[in-house]
């Protein structure tokens, strides 16, 4: 679906808006070319599938369909939302800053859960995107703590930008990790 954009943690504190644009179409790229009606309709006629094999690839391109919809709804916010699009520069700028982080790049991975899940940073409704639960999953070094530090520290400077002054920003929960002693 072509290269991957440049999305380092310098460029998207100076200009997030292209990169990510460019993440959400070589995703929606890759959607088309795995996920559309005559790509399932030649595998399931190639591959012999039955009514439920059929079924299940149906509803996979569905979610498929409707995860993509996020991407683009929250690449949408950030590009309406000056506030929300500082707060997103201004932590990636302390991702690119911090002696501690040892890379200087995202994993698409990462921005897309970012962009599926802005919305819920500003929609203040009950029935909203805040009602949405996504887990991330990945093996140890896989870069779930990055990914959840990206949306905290972006959540952090927002409520900074709209004045707030006490409340909760964030709330997380980890499990414990199982040790194995031999």
């Amino acid at each position: 679906v072509g290269p991957i954009p440049d999305i380092s943690f310098a460029r998207l504190a100076v200009d997030p808006l292209l990169p990510l644009g460019d993440l959400a179409a070589a995703c929606e790229r890759w959607g088309a070319t795995h996920w559309a009606s005559d790509v399932l309709a030649r595998r399931a006629a190639e591959e012999h599938w039955d009514t439920g094999m059929q079924d299940q690839a149906s509803s996979a391109a569905a979610q498929f369909a409707e995860e993509l919809g996020r991407l683009k709804a929250g690449l949408a916010l950030l590009t309406d939302d000056d506030d929300l699009r500082r707060s997103f520069m201004l932590a990636n700028r302390s991702f690119h800053e911090s002696p501690v982080v040892p890379h200087t790049d995202w994993r698409p991975f990462q921005l897309g859960f970012m962009l599926a899940n802005v919305t819920s940073i500003v929609d203040e409704s009950r029935g909203g995107d805040r009602a949405i639960v996504d887990t991330l999953w990945f093996a140890t070094g896989g870069g779930k703590t990055e990914t959840y530090l990206l949306y905290v520290v972006t959540t952090a400077f927002y409520d900074w930008l709209r004045g707030k002054k006490e409340g909760i920003t964030s709330w997380g929960r980890f499990p414990l990790r199982m040790l194995s002693l031999q």
